[in-house]
């Protein structure tokens, strides 16, 4: 008797992918360029409106990773209960109240937790969305769309540019707008990703165990995940210093004007657009080489930024580079999650994304104090160390990736 190596529809065909794709690139985008990143755009009109202090900043992106570390685990265990689909969909509804929120926010207490409800919508999308993309397009393509969907960060945050400056000094109005982008696309995800399927069941080992086997696939930390999270720790360390300083740093240290500072940020969210040939270049070059490469880049943006602070022109370019070098860089990672949890892909996801959450929960509230007493040079110099020494953490993985196995081993041979 012949059997499938697990149960699942048949993959969409070439039109219904592109949507979904379209529509994951425009659910994280929503997620993560306008929830999440917006806030740093903003820390400078934030600062004056509120009278904020970069302690209290680096707090306040501190709770929303904090909140994304939950929502996170959350996404991760709920997946299989209630379904990968319906996350996304609740995660795109969340991003919407929260960004509404912050358009709302009254004080600085407000606006703290409205900033931290966008964290949580945040870590409520990405395991899921991985999870609509496994069970929904065919394997040879899931690498490339899974990267391109992560991509979408880098459109938000180009998005959220042009509107902050047509709003002008009504960034409430610019935040309001964010909440019915997200609701827009929430409407479209919901459209484009299908219903699962009733004899559906994710790759996993224990696929007829109970509710907590489904939620918990065996081995919850399988061979090679150990340096899977040490490398998102080190991988959020490194980048929360651009991510939340960033854009500030340009204009209190480097004296940037304001035009200098949007084309920079401009640039961040554009350069992250290279992300979605992660899948490509792995295939190409292979996942060691260029997980290398990526965290060396990421450090040596951050130092550039700091070591010529005043040029405009070298500002621009470590703001660039490093919105490339982080987005291709998460790519790598998710890729090398899926192959380390390659029986729940999920999970993969979920894991090394909490850990870089936890590692950028950690990082910033000790880089803004860091900032306070020794200048505000010295988190940028020890978030670069933190990016230099994840290059050394070499990912583990099989040659073959088990998508290209699945359809190199005839499914003929696949027998009870």
């Amino acid at each position: 008797m012949k059997t499938a190596l697990f149960r699942a529809r048949k993959p969409l065909s070439a039109n219904p992918t592109l949507n979904l794709a379209g529509a994951g690139i425009a659910i994280i985008a929503v997620c993560y360029g306008l929830a999440r990143f917006g806030y740093g755009f903003f820390i400078p009109i934030f600062r004056t409106e509120f009278n904020l202090s970069p302690a209290v900043i680096g707090l306040f992106a501190s709770a929303s990773y904090i909140s994304y570390c939950i929502a996170i685990i959350a996404a991760t265990v709920l997946t299989a209960a209630v379904g990968a689909r319906t996350l996304v969909i609740t995660s795109g509804i969340l991003a919407a109240a929260s960004m509404a929120g912050i358009a709302i926010a009254p004080n600085a207490g407000a606006l703290g937790l409205a900033v931290c409800a966008t964290g949580f919508c945040t870590g409520l999308v990405s395991p899921p969305m991985a999870t609509v993309i496994a069970e929904n397009v065919a394997s040879k393509y899931q690498n490339r769309v899974q990267t391109m969907v992560n991509s979408g960060a880098g459109v938000g945050v180009v998005i959220s540019v042009p509107v902050a400056l047509m709003a002008a000094s009504q960034w409430r109005l610019a935040w309001l707008f964010f909440a019915v982008l997200a609701l827009a696309t929430t409407v479209w995800i919901a459209r484009s990703a299908p219903r699962r399927a009733t004899d559906f069941q994710a790759p996993r080992q224990h696929p007829r165990g109970g509710l907590m086997e489904r939620m918990f696939p065996k081995p919850l930390f399988p061979t090679g995940s150990a340096r899977l999270l040490a490398a998102s720790a080190l991988l959020g360390a490194s980048s929360t210093s651009m991510l939340t300083f960033g854009r500030d740093f340009m204009i209190t240290a480097g004296q940037h004007t304001s035009g200098v500072t949007t084309m920079a940020w401009v640039l961040l969210g554009a350069s992250g657009l290279v992300g979605s040939a992660a899948g490509m270049l792995t295939s190409r070059y292979g996942l060691v080489r260029c997980w290398a490469i990526g965290c060396l880049s990421i450090g040596g943006a951050t130092l550039l930024l700091v070591v010529f602070p005043g040029n405009a022109m070298s500002a621009i370019a470590s703001m660039a580079l490093f919105g490339a070098a982080y987005t291709t860089t998460s790519g790598f990672l998710l890729i090398w999650g899926t192959e380390v949890y390659r029986h729940a892909p999920s999970m993969g996801v979920g894991m090394s994304f909490l850990v870089i959450a936890l590692g950028q929960a950690a990082a910033t509230p000790l880089l803004g104090v860091l900032m306070t007493s020794m200048g505000a040079v010295a988190p940028f110099v020890v978030a670069a160390l933190c990016g230099i020494a994840a290059c050394w953490i070499k990912p583990r993985v099989p040659t073959i990736p088990i998508t290209m196995l699945m359809e190199i081993i005839p499914k003929a041979m696949i027998k009870e």
